[in-house]
C-alpha cells in the first residue's frame, strides 16, 4: 500500500469504496483504450494538487495511456471525453495480453497441474480450457479459455493469450499480476499471470449447462454434474490429449428412430451434413438437425445453426457447419485443430468446421 502524501497531506492510497465507484464508472478498464491493467488517476487537479480523492474528477488509465497524457500526446480534454464515454463500455469488455509461459502447454488450476496436454477441460463436447499448439515454426503455443459465472453466463475469455473480460454487471480488477472477476457478489475467477511463469487459476466458480466447476479454499478442484460430484485434491497430468472430459453433447430422442430414418430417406428436401473429412455426420430435416443415431442435436434457422440449448454454433455452408473466424464476434475462442486449419486453407470460402460441437 502506497502511503506517500502530497503537499495537502492527501495519501496516494485511494479508499476501496472510492476505487469501486471509479472502476464501475470507467467500465473497469482504461477509459481511453480499454486495457484492464490500470491505475487510479486524478485528471484535474492532478494528485500533487488534489485535496481529496473525488471519483468525479478521477478515472482509470493504463500505464501507456497515462504516459501519453503526461507527455501531452493525449490532452486532458480527451481524457474527460473518454471518462464520459469509456472505451470498455463502448466495446462491452476490457482486455489485456497474457505474457505467461505456454511453451510446454502447462497450466495450474488450484493445486493441480497439466503439462503438454492440449485440452484441459471439455464439458458436453465444448472445449472450455485448451492450448493451441504452434502451426508454424517459431510460433508459440497459445492458451484459450471460456469462463462462466454461477448462473452460466460468460464472464471472460482467453482468446489465444488475449484476455477479455465482459465489463457489464461485474467487477474486474487487475492488481499486480492477479486478475480477478466478481459477478453477483461472488468471486468467480482469480488468475495469476506473472510474465514468463505458468498461468495459475487460483479461484474459479462457474457453470456451463448442468456442470459446475469450482476451486475451494483448500485448492481442490470440485466438479459437479447433475447429482454427481467429483473432488480432486491434487492431480498432475502430462502428455495427454485431454485432462478432463465431462458429459456428452446434448441430444434429444424426439422421434422413433425407424420413422425418422424413413422420413429422411423419403424427403427430397432433407440434406446431408459432412465434417472436415467429408464423412457423413448427420442430416437436416426441415429446421431440425439429427446425428447418425437419429437424435436431435440442433436447429437451423435463417441458415444459422444452434445447439438444442440455443447456443450459436455456426452457419450452414453447403453441407458443412462452419464459421469464418477462429472466434465468435463476442470474442469467444473456437477450438481449432491443425486438421481444421488445413481445411480452412483448402476451403477459404467455407471457413473452419465447427460440426464437432454437434456430432
Amino acid at each position: 500500500m502506497d502511503n506517500s502524501t502530497n503537499k495537502h497531506g492527501l495519501k496516494r492510497y485511494v479508499p476501496s469504496d472510492i476505487r469501486s465507484k471509479i472502476r464501475k464508472d470507467a467500465g473497469f478498464g482504461c477509459v481511453v483504450c480499454g486495457c484492464v491493467l490500470v491505475d487510479y488517476e486524478h485528471i484535474d487537479p492532478e494528485f500533487n494538487q488534489a485535496e481529496e480523492h473525488n471519483p468525479d474528477k478521477m478515472t482509470l488509465l493504463c500505464i501507456a495511456c497515462h504516459g501519453r497524457v503526461t507527455r501531452k500526446i493525449i490532452s486532458k480534454k480527451a481524457v474527460w471525453e473518454a471518462k464520459s464515454d469509456p472505451k470498455s463500455l463502448q466495446d462491452g469488455y476490457v482486455h489485456d495480453l497474457l505474457y505467461v509461459n505456454t511453451e510446454d502447454m502447462e497450466i495450474k488450476i488450484g493445486s493441480s497441474t497439466a503439462k503438454n496436454t492440449k485440452t484441459i477441460l471439455t464439458i458436453h463436447g465444448k472445449p472450455i480450457i485448451w492450448f493451441e499448439p504452434p502451426f508454424e515454426d517459431g510460433e508459440p503455443s497459445k492458451l484459450c479459455a471460456i469462463f462462466y459465472d454461477d448462473n452460466g453466463i460468460p464472464i471472460s475469455y482467453v482468446n489465444r493469450n488475449q484476455f477479455r473480460a465482459l465489463s457489464t454487471n461485474q467487477d474486474v480488477k487487475s492488481e499486480s499480476t492477479k486478475l480477478s472477476i466478481i459477478s453477483g457478489g461472488v468471486k468467480c475467477l482469480v488468475m495469476d499471470r506473472e510474465g514468463g511463469k505458468v498461468l495459475h487459476i487460483s479461484k474459479m466458480q462457474g457453470k456451463y449447462l448442468d456442470t459446475s466447476v469450482s476451486i475451494d479454499n483448500e485448492d481442490q478442484l470440485i466438479l459437479k454434474q447433475g447429482e454427481s460430484s467429483l473432488v480432486l485434491g491434487k492431480f498432475n497430468v502430462e502428455n495427454c490429449g485431454t485432462a478432463i472430459h465431462l458429459g456428452r453433447i446434448p441430444t434429444i430422442k424426439k422421434y422413433n428412430k425407424l420413422s425418422l430414418a424413413l422420413a429422411i430417406a423419403q424427403n427430397n428436401r432433407s440434406r446431408v451434413l459432412l465434417d472436415l473429412r467429408n464423412k457423413l455426420t448427420g442430416w437436416i430435416l426441415g429446421e431440425e438437425i439429427f446425428n447418425l443415431d437419429y437424435e436431435l442435436v440442433g436447429f437451423l434457422r435463417d441458415n444459422k445453426v444452434s445447439s438444442i440449448v440455443n447456443e450459436f454454433i455456426g452457419c450452414l455452408i453447403g453441407s458443412y457447419i462452419a464459421h469464418g473466424d477462429s472466434c465468435y464476434e463476442n470474442g469467444e475462442p473456437i477450438y481449432i485443430s491443425s486438421e481444421n486449419r488445413e481445411f480452412k486453407q483448402r476451403n477459404p470460402e467455407i471457413g473452419y468446421d465447427v460440426s464437432f460441437r454437434l456430432f
